[in-house]
C-alpha cells in the first residue's frame, strides 16, 4: 500500500475513534421519537398520521409502534426528512446511503483507474448485486489490500465483510457515512447526529421550517 493509501486508512481509522463510534442501533435506545413525529407532522401541514405515514415512506402501523414507543423510527425515514429539508444543502441523502451511488462514486474517484476498468460493472439498478459488489469495489478503489484491512477501514467485524459479498447482509450506515466523507467530503458527524438524536433532527425541521415555511 503507498503512502497516499496509508494515509487514507489512517484518516478512516480516526472515524473509529471519534464520536460516530457507536452503533445507530444502540444509540436509538436511548430517545423515543413521539416528538420528532408532531415536529414532522406540523412543520410540514400534514393533517393525519396516516398523512405522515406516507410521508416518512412508512405504513400506519408502523408509525403507531413508534408513537406508542416500542420501535423507533428507522433511519431510512429520517434520512427521508434530510431530504425533505436539504440538510447541509443535500437533497439526495436516502440516494447516497445505496450500493449504486457509492460504486458510481468509487468509480468517479478511483486512486487507480486502470486497474478499475477491468472490475466487472454493475447495473446501476440492480440494488442486491450492487451492495455485494461494495467490498471488492472498495478495496480495488482505496487499494486496500485485504478484508481485514477493510473491516478496519470501515469498523465492522472481518465477518460482516463476507455477509455483505454473500448477499446475506448490507454494508450498512455506520460504514456507509464514513465512506460518504471520504468520498464525498460531507461532515457525516452531523448527519450521523441528525439520525440518531431526535432533538438534532427537531432543531433542523424548526430551522428549515423558520426560513421556509
Amino acid at each position: 500500500m503507498n503512502r497516499t493509501n496509508i494515509l487514507k486508512l489512517t484518516e478512516l481509522r480516526s472515524l473509529n475513534s471519534e464520536g460516530n463510534s457507536t452503533s445507530i442501533s444502540r444509540t436509538f435506545q436511548q430517545k423515543d421519537d413521539v416528538l420528532l413525529l408532531d415536529v414532522i407532522k406540523a412543520g410540514f401541514g400534514l393533517q393525519t398520521d396516516a398523512e405522515l405515514a406516507g410521508f416518512l415512506g412508512i405504513t400506519r402501523s408502523a408509525l403507531c409502534t413508534v408513537r406508542h414507543k416500542t420501535k423507533k423510527l428507522g433511519p431510512k425515514s429520517k434520512f427521508n426528512v434530510l431530504d425533505k429539508i436539504a440538510f447541509l444543502g443535500v437533497r439526495n441523502w436516502a440516494e447516497r446511503l445505496t450500493g449504486p451511488y457509492i460504486g458510481q462514486r468509487l468509480h468517479e474517484l478511483s486512486v487507480n483507474r486502470a486497474r478499475y476498468v477491468g472490475l466487472k460493472k454493475t447495473p446501476h439498478d440492480n440494488l442486491l448485486a450492487a451492495e455485494m459488489s461494495l467490498p471488492d469495489e472498495i478495496k480495488l478503489c482505496l487499494n486496500i489490500a485485504t478484508d481485514e484491512e477493510l473491516a478496519e477501514f470501515l469498523g465492522v467485524h472481518r465477518n460482516h465483510i463476507s455477509m455483505v459479498r454473500s448477499g446475506k447482509s448490507k454494508l450498512g450506515i455506520d460504514p456507509k457515512l464514513k465512506l460518504l466523507r471520504h468520498l464525498d467530503k460531507i461532515d457525516s458527524n452531523r448527519v450521523y447526529e441528525a439520525i440518531t438524536d431526535p432533538d438534532v433532527l427537531i432543531e433542523a425541521i424548526r430551522a428549515y421550517t423558520k426560513k421556509f415555511g
